[in-house]
């Protein structure tokens, strides 16, 4: 039986199969090997998460997607809207991290109000082996995890790179949004120049220098990199995965 594993994020609800018992690496017996996940699973769609505010059109995108009935739906959402949606499509659906019983000992206050992504990132971390991790998912906003010797100590959540940009456009009263995208270190002539150039470096060096500053606190720790930014991100000595998030999803279905 296939699995079809759906993630509500702030920007995109994307849907993935993989059509036998997903893969998790083994980094138990063969070791931490920093590089970029190959078993990728079949990307069926992705929907702006503004749609959900136009539920029978968003019910009508899902439906077009073909999923088959006999699969197992599984889903994780930090988006309240998608939730009531996804159950009423598919009724038998699991929602991952719904009652904030987690199968890995954490010192997190307050579950609920946790973003179930993270659980999941590090529910990745545990089940490929690794007994300390940090996990970094760069989407709308930047999260970094941190698993210390078995044990989720916590995190960081900042605004999103390309999130910061938009919303400085949306305030900016003579500032239009620009794209996020590679910039050299160099200073622009115009705003739109300037605007693209501060938010490329100051969102990847941000982030980067945040890294850094958490490895020297925390000492040397595997860094797992993965959201929809991620490959924008330095990999050098870092595990590259995009799925990190589904794969915990998956994972943690089958535990709670």
């Amino acid at each position: 039986m296939s699995l079809v594993v759906i993630d509500a994020g702030n920007t995109n609800i994307k849907i993935v199969r993989w059509d036998n018992v997903v893969p998790i690496p083994d980094f138990r017996s063969e070791g931490f090997a920093p590089g970029t996940a190959t078993d990728q699973p079949t990307m069926l769609g992705s929907i702006p998460s503004t749609l959900l505010q136009h539920p029978s059109e968003f019910k009508t995108q899902v439906q077009g997607l073909n999923i088959p009935e006999s699969s197992a739906h599984v889903f994780v959402s930090v988006v309240p809207a998608a939730n009531e949606i996804l159950q009423q499509i598919y009724p038998n659906i699991k929602r991952v991290c719904e009652n904030g019983a987690f199968p890995y000992p954490h010192k997190i206050q307050n579950v609920e109000t946790v973003g179930p992504d993270r659980f999941c990132n590090v529910a990745t971390a545990l089940a490929a082996g690794l007994n300390s991790a940090l996990i970094v998912d760069a989407g709308t906003a930047t999260t970094f995890d941190l698993l210390l010797d078995g044990i989720f100590e916590g995190g960081l959540i900042a605004p999103g790179m390309a999130f910061a940009a938009r919303q400085l456009a949306i305030q900016g009263a003579m500032l239009e949004e620009v794209p996020f995208q590679h910039r050299p270190p160099t200073v622009g002539t115009n705003s739109s120049e300037a605007m693209m150039g501060g938010a490329w470096l100051t969102g990847c060096g941000g982030v980067q220098w945040t890294i850094e500053r958490l490895l020297e606190t925390y000492g040397p720790l595997n860094v797992i990199l993965t959201g929809g930014l991620s490959n924008l991100l330095p990999r050098e000595n870092r595990y590259f995965d995009p799925y990190w998030t589904l794969r915990g999803a998956s994972f943690l279905a089958r535990q709670v």
